[in-house]
């Protein structure tokens, strides 16, 4: 017997106009799986948010659920005040979630999709 493998939840980063946007939103409205998205108005505002540093912690986070910011500070040798200052960010473009527990990334990896 095949066993299935467990479906891997991915968040795409892309570059999008209004219009894709829109129409993602009116596909996912009627019904259309479009999975878990998050759109810029171009790449270069996409590699301001998502800086090297940035993406070192999205690293840390894939596949871990919630982590403290103390734990993650662990995982990738910062303090935790550096760490807590660049979550912000992150969690202000939509890209992590802040809760009680810590930070949420529910996501098993991460993909990035814009054409130049």
């Amino acid at each position: 017997m095949i066993e299935k493998q467990p479906e891997r939840k991915t968040l795409t980063l892309s570059v999008a106009t209004w219009e894709e946007v829109a129409a993602r939103a009116n596909a996912a409205a009627g019904g259309t799986s479009q999975g878990a998205f998050v759109s810029f108005t171009s790449a270069e505002l996409l590699w301001q948010i998502v800086t090297p540093d940035r993406h070192s912690l999205i690293r840390a986070l894939i596949g871990q659920g919630t982590l403290s910011v103390g734990e993650l500070a662990n995982r990738v040798g910062w303090n935790a005040r550096a760490v807590d200052a660049e979550i912000q960010v992150l969690a202000n473009a939509g890209l992590v979630e802040l809760g009680p527990q810590g930070v949420q990334f529910d996501y098993d990896e991460l993909h990035v999709d814009f054409r130049v």
